[in-house]
């Protein structure tokens, strides 16, 4: 399910990783895979980041 509010420590990870900040690679955010939503994505290099 999509949320609209981040958790503090997700706020914290995306301002790291947007605007390609971290080592020029592009992620996205709540990204829809299957039946299930990650957290964070870059689909070039296949990552997956789940933050609890």
């Amino acid at each position: 399910m999509l949320r609209k509010n981040m958790t503090e420590q997700e706020k914290v990870l995306w301002n790291i990783l947007r605007n390609n900040r971290f080592y020029g690679l592009k992620f996205r955010r709540q990204v829809p895979i299957g039946n299930y939503v990650a957290d964070f994505v870059c689909e070039i290099h296949n990552v997956i980041i789940e933050l609890d």
